[in-house]
């Protein structure tokens, strides 16, 4: 029996639900007959694909195997789910996550030709969000000008623009300047750090510095800090792909938010790592989770205190990906959990 998602796939293309427009991309990955592994063509269309969509935006990725005609029901079945599971390995072989993937074998039960070569094939169906659409005309374009606060120079800073989950990462040029379109009704949000300096937070869609035509500027002066110390909290963990927390972070948790609360003067730099063992491949997609995730697990914190009255100002967060493992190459559970950690960074504001 078919799926929701395969409903989905087969007769719509687009999907609207409230800011995001979910949608679907197919292709068909054709096989010689009684072949099952891909080719180095087969594998550039799939690369191809998922650059093009964008790393951050795929949802979920579904793979449907399919034979000819030819041989018994139960030989094309299993013929069907070796295709449908070479795809499925290449994949996670990239480094996209199992919760990602889900396939299907139907044998000859589907064919969609009287062709039979153009049957011997995988639907490989990608799903993804788009939060700025560039093919609307309501999009408005959005420039931030990025200054640090001393002198009023320009600098190279890092942008991940927040869109409900969905994460952008933008780098500004050597004059403090990144710019991008969104649509215009989107609630978005853009976090600008760089190192040495307290991150700003600037929400997208209220009082730009100044408006011309289509395009919002937003002025951001960023102020140094210095590290003073690493506090240390050994327990904070999260679930493997996950932003969720452990159980066992809630006491490491409640003596963060003590310590901030009992100093009032101190502000903190959240660091959020993953576990990704180096004898893994990284491509460019892995590379691109594996940021966003850390991202993702050192926001959960930042959330977590402000939702007890931090006030935002003190709090920076950047995700650090897998770049600082404690163990490079886990060989437990515990070392792998180790990795996924967020470390606290206590600062000090360097006045102007």
């Amino acid at each position: 029996m078919r799926t929701l998602l395969s409903i989905l796939i087969l007769g719509i293309s687009v999907i609207t639900a409230g800011a995001q427009s979910f949608r679907t991309k197919s292709m068909s990955l054709l096989f010689d007959v009684d072949k099952s592994e891909l080719t180095a063509q087969h594998r550039e269309q799939i690369r191809t694909n998922i650059l093009e969509i964008g790393f951050g935006s795929i949802k979920e990725i579904y793979i449907e195997g399919h034979t000819d005609s030819d041989h018994t029901d139960l030989y094309n079945m299993g013929l069907s789910e070796r295709r449908a599971k070479s795809t499925v390995d290449y994949l996670k072989n990239q480094g996209i996550p199992d919760n990602l993937i889900r396939s299907e074998a139907f044998g000859e039960t589907e064919p969609v030709s009287s062709d039979k070569s153009l049957n011997r094939r995988s639907v490989v169906t990608f799903v993804y969000t788009v939060w700025r659409p560039y093919d609307q005309e309501d999009n408005r374009f959005v420039v931030i000008r990025v200054k640090e606060a001393k002198y009023k120079r320009g600098i190279r800073a890092k942008v991940n623009i927040e869109a409900g989950e969905e994460i952008r990462e933008l780098d500004t040029d050597r004059y403090g300047h990144s710019t991008l379109p969104i649509p215009a009704k989107s609630k978005a949000l853009a976090i600008v750090s760089a190192k040495g300096y307290l991150n700003h937070k600037v929400d997208l869609n209220v009082n730009p510095t100044e408006y011309r035509n289509d395009t919002s500027y937003y002025d951001v002066l960023l102020y140094r800090a210095k590290v003073v110390r690493k506090m240390s909290f050994k327990n904070i963990y999260f679930y493997t792909d996950t932003d969720s927390l452990k159980p066992e972070s809630q006491p490491d948790l409640i003596r963060l938010l003590a310590t901030l609360q009992d100093f009032s003067d101190v502000y903190i730099e959240i660091q959020g790592h993953m576990n990704y063992p180096i004898t893994r491949p990284a491509t460019p997609y892995q590379k691109h989770y594996c940021y966003s995730l850390s991202y993702r697990r050192a926001r959960k914190i930042y959330q977590y205190l402000v939702s007890k009255g931090i006030k935002p100002e003190r709090l920076t967060y950047r995700g650090m990906s897998n770049r600082r493992m404690l163990f490079p190459d886990p060989q437990s559970k515990e070392q792998a959990d180790a990795n996924k950690r967020v470390e606290i960074w206590t600062l000090k504001k360097v006045p102007i």
